[in-house]
């Protein structure tokens, strides 16, 4: 059992983080707001590493399990989720369609794009990269979080889409973790969850500076982060510049410069 005294940035309170067990990233939530850890992370880089004044942000998160109150206190704040058989930039139940493959918003338009475990399950992530890059102004940023399943190793497609039917492919991860089918996530809103296309790896980053015109930053938590609940492993967190004069502030993560959790872990599933 984990339990640590910390502080939420999620809501803004003193809290007592615990854990039944050590798989950080689902269970380490925040005993008020149920924030998870790569909430707290995301949340950490805009407001301690990049120092990003979030009021005066013009704003899209793509497919939120969670919202967070310190982005919808913004009026420039606005979200959408992927509903199938509604047209992108349509309405559904009172919320914003939008497939990020055809983003309806013109041109640079926002300051700040954001998705939360939503990059896996993309069957064409550069097309929705670019997407993302056309809708950011000259100065805007995508910052997002998805499990690094593959590590060290190379980023492998998981399924293909073939008459509009997820198609399995064995890969290196897939037989570490026994699958036979294709895998599936939650979904906020349908109960057929969303498939894994990818499990990415951290070359997943020279991918999208080559397929794109981003410059991509990394904060992978060193060290870890106790106040905050900032532990285990996936809790990396990716910003792409648009401005490809702006400094990245991170290396790229290296065997020796993960931590021992993460250096562990991947050891364990074969990822180093």
């Amino acid at each position: 059992m984990y339990n640590y005294d910390g502080f939420c940035n999620i809501c803004n309170k003193n809290v007592i983080y615990t854990s039944a067990n050590d798989w950080y990233r689902d269970y380490l939530r925040c005993p008020l707001c149920s924030s998870m850890v790569r909430q707290r992370a995301l949340i950490f880089v805009l407001q301690n590493e990049l120092k990003i004044d979030i009021d005066k942000m013009v704003i899209h998160e793509s497919s939120p399990s969670h919202i967070i109150p310190i982005l919808q206190n913004n009026t420039k704040y606005c979200y959408s989720h992927y509903f199938e058989k509604v047209k992108s930039g349509e309405y559904y139940n009172n919320c914003l369609c939008v497939d990020l493959m055809n983003i309806p918003f013109k041109n640079n338009y926002f300051d700040l794009f954001i998705t939360f475990d939503v990059f896996e399950h993309l069957f064409d992530p550069m097309k929705v990269i670019n997407e993302i890059y056309r809708v950011l102004n000259d100065d805007g940023i995508y910052i997002m979080t998805f499990p690094m399943e593959s590590g060290f190793k190379p980023t492998e497609k998981a399924c293909v889409l073939e008459n509009n039917k997820p198609i399995f492919i064995e890969t290196d991860r897939s037989k570490l973790k026994h699958l036979t089918d294709v895998e599936y996530h939650g979904n906020p809103v349908s109960n057929k969850g969303c498939v894994v296309t990818y499990y990415y790896g951290y070359d997943i980053l020279n991918i999208i500076e080559k397929e794109s015109k981003f410059k991509c930053d990394i904060f992978f938590h060193n060290k870890d982060i106790e106040k905050y609940g900032i532990m285990g492993v996936y809790n990396e967190v990716i910003v792409c510049y648009k401005n490809k004069n702006r400094q990245c502030m991170n290396e790229r993560p290296t065997v020796e410069n993960i931590t021992e959790c993460k250096k562990k872990f991947y050891a364990n599933c074969e990822a180093l």
